[in-house]
Order: structure tokens, then C-alpha cells, then sequence
């Protein structure tokens, strides 16, 4: 059984009172009120406690080891003079109050009362179910202000699944079945989940699931459509119980310290939209499971651990057709990128980065036309880069830096128009730099440096109106600068490690000295910018005057 917690002093919302609860204090009362004072109570049980409550005005509920007794201890203030009594009563999660205010399943009920004197008094509590939640009840009959005896009631519940029925989390019970189950379903899961966390999460019977940490219910009727914590120092393991969560939406628990492998049954969350556990600790493989979720949008697994051993990309993924976003980067994926991933056919960002993948890159990629973002980067990719790449029209983004890949740079690559960025750095590419690159008017960054590239700069390069970094060092390339790269907006410029010949283009004497390696080429800067083009037309010849002739 869960441990039972004190009940907050911070003012909430007031919890759904029990009739039978009332009646048996009322009861007691009048007992009490007739009778005089109670007999002693009887002694304490032997047990060392584990689970303690510790309940208002001085009084002390601890569970026994083996869940079949509690003891109630009071330690009264001095020359205190009081009577109290306490009920317990099971929580059985299917339970109701009917009319006439008789729980169900009502278990062992005990009601012994003492007048005590000024020292410590304790009560055993015995028949209990060690599997079972109970509610305490505790009433006390002493004097107010006045000096009048009144007497006073306050009911304890344990944090414990079963109290979301009576405790006041969950609004009107009876008819929000489905919060119900949830709020259930993460009281079960909330200690293995957050784990030795420094900020354990606050979910707790006596405070209103709407108020939880992460935790969005909207809706009529409400339900847990969302479990959004953002750098919470989770610590624990994703529980298969988030699988019981069947409105939920958005699982979005990224830079925690989550451990473990990924429950399969995450699978089954057929409403799940966003799944996002970056930066987290978490390992194994990626569950094929995974690919039963039709409508989920992001997939983010991003910088864990996952893949030790040699688990690979599940081909299952790629029946995921409304996915936008797929993020495995920063992990220990190995295998080769599966073809299937072609069919997501909603996919704007695919990032494999940071990864032990192998083997060709699948040309059915091509056909992923609302790709904006293809991230392939330091992996242990080889072959040729597929000429079907360049019918990704709507690309932005294209890296695939530090990899094994050969052969030339496809030209099939001028044709994506809206590239804003080209990252081949570290690669074994040979062959020319394509022409057709001048055609990418919305490149800003060419990076190609530390390849085996040959031949020398085309002149088409200088159509590049708004490239800023131009990394060409660590190559093959040979020949004169053309002039036409004069003209580019540079900032950063990177030539070295090549066999130029002639001179540097004078404008990119402007670039900050530490952005550029163009001064340890050794290659002298241009006097003047030559003027490409024909040579201008010579200036006219005068006409000759013709002489006069002399008077005879």
C-alpha cells in the first residue's frame, strides 16, 4: 500500500464528504456524550511501523510492516482534556455512497474512544487488508474558546490509486469515469516515473488533477489529454502503465533522466499526436510497436542511448503517414536507413544524425517532396549520393557531413531552389563542383571542405547572391580564383589546403582575419578586380583633314 500523506494545509478545494463517515461520527459522538468516558484503548502493536501519518492536533497514524494494523498515537498538550474517536474504512475502487450513506464493501470499523489525561495515548487498529487503501477518520471532542465541548471531524485518504474516487482529484466521480481511470492510472505509475527526484511531482489525491504538475484535462467530459514536463529531473523509467492513458495526445517529457527502455506499449496510445523524450537516459531498442500510431505527428528521440547492442531503425515507421517530424539524432542506432521511410509522406524534418548507421543512403528518399530538413551527419554512411535527391524541391536544409560517401556531387542538386544550406564537410566525394550549384539562389551556406574534390571553381558559383560561408578547403581543386567569386557577400571563407594558382579576389580582403584561411593559400591579392567579359571597343581614329592648296 502506498504511503498515506498528510492531508495539506494549503487551502484547496474542498473534498467530496462520505455520508457514512458522518453518520458514524455523529453516532459516536452521541454515544460518547452519553456513556462519559471511554475505556482504555489497547496497547499498541509490537511491529515496528512503516507507513506514518501524521494528522492534525497531535495525532499519529502508523501502518504496521505487514499491512494488517495501524496505530493511532496522540500526544496531547499539557493538562489537555479531550475525548476522540477514529474510524477506518477500506477504499475499494469501484466504490459508492448510495442514500442512505452505507458504503460498500465496507470493511473492519472500529471506534474506541479514550478521556485522556496530559500523557501520550495510542490505539490499535486491526483486520486490515495489506493490499487495500483505507481512509482515516479521526473526530475529537474537546473545548473551543468558550469553553464549551464541541466536537470536530478532519478524514485523511492515502495517496493511493483507490482515494481518487473520495479525496476531491477528480470532480464529480461518479460521471467522469474516464478521469477517473486516469487520475488511477498515474497515482499507479507517479513513483516510478519521477524515480529520486530532487522536485517530486505534486500529484496527490487531495489536490485537483486540473492542478497537477504536467498534467492538461480539458474537455466535457474532462480527460488527460497531455503529460508535458519540460526539464522536471524525472528520474525514474517510463512506465507501460502510460499505455492505460487512452485520450492522451502529447507525451512530452524531453531533458529529464529518465532510464530504461521504451515501453512497447506505448503502441497502443491511439490518440498520441507528439512523442517527445529528448535528452533523457534511455536505451534498448526503438519498439516496432511504435509504428501502430496512426496519428502521431512528432516522433522525437533524440540524445539517448538508444541502439545499444545494435538495434536498428524499425521499418514499422514507416507506416507512420502523418508523422512531420522524425528526430533519432544523437544515439547508437546502428543498421542501415530502412526504405520505408519513403512512405511518410507528411515528413518535413528527417534527422538520423549523430548515429552508427551504415550503408547506402536509400534513393527512395527522393520522393519525400515536402522535406524541408534531411540530416544525415556523422554517421558511417558510404556510396554515391542519389541523383533523386535533387527532387526534393521544397528542401532547406541538406547535411551529410562526416560520413564514408563517394562518388561526385549529383547536379541534380541545382535544381532544389529553396536550399539554404549544403554540408558535405568530410566526406570522400571526387570529381568537379557542379555548375548547376550557381543556380541555388537561396544557398547561404556551401560547405564541401575535406573531400577529394578536383578541377577547378566554376565561374557559375558567382550567381551565389546570398551565400556568407563559403567552405571549399581540404580538396583537390586547382586553377585560377574566377573573378566572379569576388562578388559574393562572403563572411567566412575557407580555400586552403588546395593548388590554386593567380591571385585572391580583392574584396575578400574585407573578411575578419579569423574567418578566413584565404592569407595562408600564399596566393598574393588582385590588384584590381578584372572586369569579366569581352575587352571594350578602341577609341576612334580622327579623320584626317585635307590639306588646302596654295594660290597659284
Amino acid at each position: 500500500m502506498s504511503a498515506p500523506a498528510r492531508q495539506s494545509t494549503t487551502p484547496r478545494p474542498r473534498p467530496r464528504r462520505i455520508p457514512w463517515l458522518l453518520a458514524t461520527l455523529a453516532t459516536l459522538a452521541a454515544l460518547l456524550l452519553l456513556a462519559g468516558p471511554p475505556p482504555a484503548a489497547a496497547a499498541p502493536s509490537a511491529q515496528e511501523p512503516t507507513t506514518t501519518l501524521t494528522v492534525d492536533d497531535g495525532f499519529t497514524l502508523t501502518r504496521s510492516p505487514d499491512g494488517t494494523a495501524a496505530t493511532l498515537t496522540w500526544t496531547p498538550a499539557a493538562n489537555a482534556e479531550i475525548q476522540w474517536v477514529a474510524t477506518i474504512q477500506r477504499l475499494d475502487p469501484d466504490e459508492s455512497d448510495d442514500s442512505s450513506g452505507q458504503a460498500t464493501n465496507q470493511s473492519t470499523l472500529q471506534y474506541p474512544g479514550m478521556g485522556l489525561p496530559a500523557d501520550a495515548s495510542s490505539l490499535e487498529i486491526t483486520g486490515l487488508h495489506p493490499a487495500r487503501a483505507y481512509a482515516y477518520a479521526v473526530a475529537t471532542y474537546a473545548p473551543n474558546s468558550s469553553g464549551d465541548k464541541v466536537w470536530s471531524w478532519a478524514t485523511y485518504f492515502p495517496d493511493a490509486p483507490a482515494s481518487c474516487y473520495h479525496a476531491g482529484a477528480v470532480p464529480d466521480p461518479a460521471d467522469n469515469s474516464g478521469l477517473l481511470a486516469d487520475c488511477r492510472t498515474l497515482l499507479g505509475l507517479r513513483d516510478a516515473l519521477q524515480g529520486n527526484s530532487s522536485r517530486p511531482l505534486n500529484w496527490s489525491v487531495r489536490i485537483p488533477i486540473a492542478d497537477w504538475d504536467g498534467i492538461s484535462a480539458p474537455g466535457t467530459p474532462p480527460r488527460v489529454v497531455a503529460l508535458f514536463i519540460d526539464d522536471g529531473d524525472l528520474s525514474g523509467v517510463l512506465p507501460p502503465a502510460l499505455s492505460q492513458l487512452d485520450a492522451l495526445t502529447n507525451l512530452h517529457l524531453p531533458d529529464n533522466i529518465l532510464s530504461g527502455d521504451l515501453p512497447p506499449e506505448l503502441g497502443s496510445l491511439a490518440n498520441l499526436r507528439y512523442l517527445n523524450l529528448h535528452k533523457n537516459d534511455l536505451e534498448g531498442a526503438i519498439p516496432p510497436e511504435l509504428g501502430n500510431l496512426s496519428n502521431l505527428q512528432h516522433l522525437v528521440l533524440s540524445n539517448n542511448h538508444i541502439g545499444e547492442g545494435g538495434a536498428v531503425i524499425p521499418p514499422e515507421l514507416g507506416r507512420l503517414s502523418r508523422l512531420q517530424v522524425l528526430d533519432l539524432s544523437d544515439n547508437e542506432i546502428s543498421g542501415e536507413i530502412p526504405p520505408e521511410l519513403a512512405n511518410l509522406a507528411s515528413l518535413e524534418r528527417l534527422d538520423l544524425g549523430d548515429n552508427l548507421l551504415h550503408g547506402p543512403i536509400p534513393p527512395q528518399l527522393g520522393s519525400l517532396t515536402t522535406l524541408t530538413n534531411l540530416f544525415l551527419t556523422d554517421n558511417h554512411l558510404d556510396g554515391a549520393i542519389p541523383a533523386e535527391l535533387g527532387n526534393l524541391t521544397a528542401l532547406r536544409g541538406l547535411e551529410m557531413a562526416n560520413n564514408r560517401l563517394e562518388g561526385s556531387i549529383p547536379p541534380q542538386l541545382g535544381s532544389l531552389s529553396q536550399l539554404v544550406m549544403l554540408n558535405l564537410i568530410d566526406n570522400r566525394l571526387t570529381g568537379s563542383i557542379p555548375p548547376q550549384l550557381g543556380s541555388l539562389s537561396s544557398l547561404t551556406f556551401l560547405w564541401l571542405q575535406d573531400n577529394r574534390l578536383s578541377g577547378s571553381l566554376p565561374p557559375e558559383l558567382g550567381s551565389l547572391s546570398r551565400v556568407v560561408a563559403l567552405f571549399i578547403s581540404g580538396n583537390n581543386l586547382t586553377g585560377e580564383i574566377p573573378p566572379e567569386l569576388g562578388q559574393l557577400p562572403v563572411l567566412s571563407i575557407r580555400i586552403a589546403d588546395n593548388r590554386f594558382t593567380g591571385c585572391l579576389p580583392p574584396n575578400w580582403q574585407r573578411i575578419r582575419p579569423d574567418l578566413t584561411d584565404a592569407h595562408s593559400t600564399g596566393l598574393p591579392y588582385c590588384q584590381s578586380e578584372p572586369t569579366p567579359g569581352p575587352p571594350p571597343n578602341p577609341a576612334p581614329q580622327p579623320t584626317p583633314t585635307p590639306s588646302v592648296p596654295a594660290a597659284p
